[in-house]
């Protein structure tokens, strides 16, 4: 072989590894996950991030290992003039990349809808409850007329210590019956079938489904006592 086409194939396979050198690093943060997967409530301990850091290593590691393999097949079929063995050693070391690629791009992809603090979509915050498996709270309300619904709003809702707490284990739809503010017939009528579908006769009143949305686990209403007794209720309705 000519000094040339060595020159050209040294610089062919150097970008080529180069590349996969990139990709490989774009997804070792995309195989550590935004949140973890064992712990309890979805909190990111440091122990699972560094599990996860090192399985997602290992296991680019080896991908790489064998793209390297078959990146030193591919030179020595070049420099021996056997094509055929060259393209069969570059589809491999494509495979890996490929592989390597598609996961990084599934790691990065939307997760989903999020939900923080209180809705009044309920299909959205379902979508939120079954990716993450919290448990959804309806407050059926009468937001600018009754009392027992203020006060549990001021002393409870409000509050940060409620506040933190929902945004690591529940899922807040508000179910507003108001007197003076305005809503559309779509949400008038929605809530008035909720009512009736789950048998609220007075305000307020706080039904907790599971995750799926179709098992009521209980249901509470205005708890003297502030966020922590609030959240002690809710606790053992939801078994945690």
């Amino acid at each position: 072989m000519n000094a040339k086409r060595m020159k050209h194939t040294g610089m062919f396979l150097a970008g080529l590894l180069l590349v996969g050198l990139a990709v490989a690093a774009f997804a070792v943060a995309a195989d550590v996950k935004p949140v973890c997967q064992t712990c309890k409530d979805g909190v990111k301990c440091v122990g699972c991030k560094t599990k996860q850091a090192h399985d997602a290593h290992a296991k680019l590691a080896g991908e790489l290992d064998t793209a390297l393999k078959d990146l030193s097949a591919v030179e020595k079929a070049v420099q021996a003039g056997e094509k055929s063995e060259a393209l069969k050693s570059l589809g491999k070391v494509k495979t890996v990349l490929t592989g390597i690629r598609d996961r990084a791009k599934s790691a990065h992809a939307p997760a989903g809808p999020v939900v923080k603090g209180w809705t009044e979509d309920l299909d959205l915050a379902m979508k939120f409850a079954a990716r993450t498996k919290r448990p959804i709270v309806l407050d059926f309300t009468g937001s600018d007329w009754c009392g027992w619904c203020i006060k549990l709003h001021d002393e409870v809702f409000s509050k940060d210590t409620f506040k933190a707490y929902a945004d690591k284990n529940l899922v807040l739809v508000v179910v507003d019956f108001p007197r003076g503010k305005k809503q559309s017939d779509e949400v008038k009528g929605r809530n008035r079938e909720l009512a009736a579908k789950y048998g609220v006769r007075g305000f307020p009143t706080i039904v907790i489904l599971d995750s799926t949305g179709k098992k009521e686990l209980g249901r509470t209403g205005y708890v003297r006592g502030g966020p922590d007794a609030f959240i002690a209720g809710v606790k053992k309705i939801i078994g945690k």
